[in-house]
């Protein structure tokens, strides 16, 4: 989604992911450490997502390079919905 207002384009783009493994109370004590394990499991790259593997996704869509990306999401996941 793109929009003009007072001569500046507004452009609206997102990034986002599943941050490490976001605990739950309910699974962690029904599943524990499987559940985790499942999650790496069914990622490309096996490993849990740390906040530090967003900072170049913001970097890319706060910079130049971005300038013509305009009602995207960017899914920051490790390839989780890839496979």
């Amino acid at each position: 989604m793109a929009d003009t207002m007072n001569g500046q384009t507004i452009i609206v783009t997102g990034a986002g992911g599943n941050i490490g493994l976001i605990p739950d109370a309910d699974i962690e004590a029904k599943q524990g450490a499987q559940a985790d394990a499942r999650t790496v499991a069914g990622r490309c790259l096996q490993r849990t997502q740390t906040p530090q593997d967003m900072v170049g996704a913001a970097l890319f869509l706060l910079g130049g390079g971005s300038d013509f990306i305009t009602g995207q999401s960017l899914l920051v996941n490790g390839g989780a919905y890839f496979l």
